[in-house]
């Protein structure tokens, strides 16, 4: 059986929008200047991380930072990011992981 282009295209997005688990992926297409994206390189540079993993950590460690934070109707969030603990970044190490074997 000869598959169009479009069933060929549905069943590479069925494979590719789930992860090595079968958990359902989400795609997000975002622009970023050119200060944040010269550190995405370094930090994948340094850490041997996926722009995957490096963006599920970051948001993983705002999304801790930022428990019991509310944004009241019509104002823009207002996150003040404070200097951890020794303790607490320790957790946050360990929570982010070990880079891949083979970075610097």
């Amino acid at each position: 059986m000869v598959l169009t282009n479009a069933e060929k295209q549905a069943r590479y997005r069925e494979r590719a929008l789930h992860d090595p688990d079968g958990l359902l992926l989400a795609r997000v297409q975002v622009l970023v200047g050119p200060g944040a994206w010269a550190k995405l390189k370094r930090i994948r540079k340094r850490t041997g991380w996926t722009q995957r993993e490096i963006f599920e950590r970051a948001i993983a460690l705002l999304d801790d930072q930022t428990v019991g934070y509310s944004v009241t109707s019509g104002s823009a969030p207002q996150v003040k990011m404070r200097p951890l603990s020794a303790k607490k970044k320790r957790a946050a190490r360990a929570a982010i992981g070990k880079p891949r074997s083979g970075a610097r």
